[in-house]
């Protein structure tokens, strides 16, 4: 027999779980409702190297991190996915975002051990590594964690919004399906901005360097969210996108 404690987080995450529904359905409906876009959920990360090279993007380095690439890392809809936000009169991809996901695992561990860039289930090595050069540790981050990464938006919908919105989703899927206890991401420290016009995240520590195929050494922004960071994002971002329609209705 469970017990009242039991019984009450049941029912906690019933209602959580009921909450992140609700919203992965609300953002889709906005998502499409603003910008005319579709959010298709994706697991072969063979075809998001395929579609994402076929992206007109000079300014897009990393699309071809090796953490997304089923080169180096073993990529399952257990352990990743990716998000193809595609415009529903064919224009084809228009944002993309990829998920990583390690189970009972720790910030520093991935960054000592570089499985951050690869997972050592293939023989080749991917010639990038992600160090720690701060002074101390990065913050102690362990459990589930969610990566959030490979960003990109056509320049065409580049407002606060969409990033926004798409960030939101990805997080409730970790919620949701993953049962995440932080999601973190590595942004380049000259985008830092992108935090104040389109990222949320609560934690921001300086310290990380990425050494790119053995050639650029590129210094990094460890961002990260806890579980109730970015249940509140979630719920947020559905409060607005139902403000948005509800102000959209009575004109």
């Amino acid at each position: 027999m469970l017990d009242s404690a039991a019984i009450q987080a049941t029912s906690t995450a019933a209602a959580t779980d009921h909450l992140l529904d609700t919203a992965l359905d609300q953002i889709y409906r906005e998502v499409l409702r603003s910008f005319d876009v579709l959010i298709v959920r994706e697991h072969d990360f063979a075809a998001r190297r395929n579609t994402l090279a076929a992206v007109r993007a000079d300014d897009w380095t990393f699309r071809t991190l090796p953490m997304y690439d089923p080169a180096y890392n073993r990529l399952e809809p257990h352990n990743a996915f990716w998000l193809q936000l595609k415009g529903r009169r064919g224009q084809g991809l228009l944002a993309t975002l990829s998920m990583r996901v390690w189970t009972a695992d720790d910030v520093a561990d991935l960054l000592a051990s570089n499985r951050i860039l690869e997972d050592g289930s293939a023989p080749a090595r991917c010639g990038s590594i992600i160090t720690w050069k701060g002074a101390a540790g990065p913050s102690p981050l362990r459990g589930n964690l969610g990566w959030l990464g490979g960003a990109w938006v056509d320049p065409s919908l580049r407002r606060r919004r969409l990033p926004a919105l798409m960030l939101a989703y990805a997080q409730a899927v970790l919620l949701r399906n993953y049962r995440v206890d932080f999601s973190f991401g590595l942004l380049e420290h000259e985008k830092r901005r992108l935090l104040e016009t389109s990222y949320r995240f609560a934690g921001v520590e300086e310290g990380a360097e990425l050494l790119w195929q053995g050639r650029q050494t590129i210094p990094l922004l460890l961002c990260w969210n806890s579980a109730a960071d970015m249940l509140r994002i979630v719920e947020e971002t559905v409060a607005a996108a139902g403000d948005a329609a509800a102000g959209e209705g009575s004109r």
